[in-house]
């Protein structure tokens, strides 16, 4: 099902291309209080420590999500029919890019609510996403206009923090040129990830279930 017409699909594709472009080369993972202001930045060459050297009250936690160091795999960048804009198929994908607890980790003793950069920037890839789609007569979303460009802000400024060197051929070295996406990137284990928000999620539900009703 398509709710765009073709010349307007057109040019909204261009421009989630282009914001999807700037997703494809983000890989920093940085921990984040969701319900401060203040944006935490953190060198990824800091070494792997124990999160119990924490409080995790008020400024008192780690900058880095306390997991295993993530290991390098390859991502073969390319044009992918998955993740369209507009298909029933592709919402459905976009909104299972998101783990079970809407990748919230709970840390610390009193499971204090955090989120990691990496799910930060596929909520707004989303929300810019959806933000097109009803610009151009797509079904209507809640997001507002300072949410959107909060958005897009947060991706500019990832992806200055990463400033991914890797070349990439131009095919047309005059004009507008194309840049080939065919090519592999070394990037972080991004299952890792998942896998460790997945089990946070089940520990922080039983830690719920046990001790909830009574903080």
């Amino acid at each position: 099902m398509h709710f765009l017409p073709a010349s307007v699909q057109r040019f909204a594709i261009v421009l989630f291309a282009l914001v999807a472009a700037l997703l494809s080369i983000i890989s920093v993972i940085l921990v984040e209080n969701p319900f401060s202001d203040e944006e935490r930045h953190v060198s990824m060459t800091s070494g792997y420590s124990s999160g119990d050297d924490y409080s995790y009250r008020g400024h008192d936690y780690p900058q880095e999500w306390d997991i295993p160091p993530a290991v390098g795999v390859q991502l073969h960048i390319e044009n992918t029919w998955h993740y369209a804009l507009d298909s029933e198929r592709g919402m459905t994908e976009w909104s299972r890019l998101m783990p079970n607890g809407d990748g919230i980790l709970h840390l610390g003793p009193d499971h204090r609510p955090f989120s990691v950069s990496m799910f930060h920037q596929l909520r707004c890839i989303n929300v810019v996403r959806e933000g097109v789609m009803q610009l151009y007569g797509g079904p209507a979303v809640n997001h507002s206009m300072p949410l959107l460009r909060h958005c897009m802000n947060y991706l500019r400024q990832m992806v200055l923090c990463r400033s991914n060197t890797q070349l990439q051929s131009v095919r047309r070295p005059f004009g507008g040129g194309v840049t080939a996406w065919d090519q592999c990137h070394t990037c972080k284990d991004w299952n890792a990830v998942y896998s460790a928000a997945e089990t946070n999620y089940r520990e922080h539900v039983q830690w719920t279930a046990e001790y909830g009703a009574n903080t």
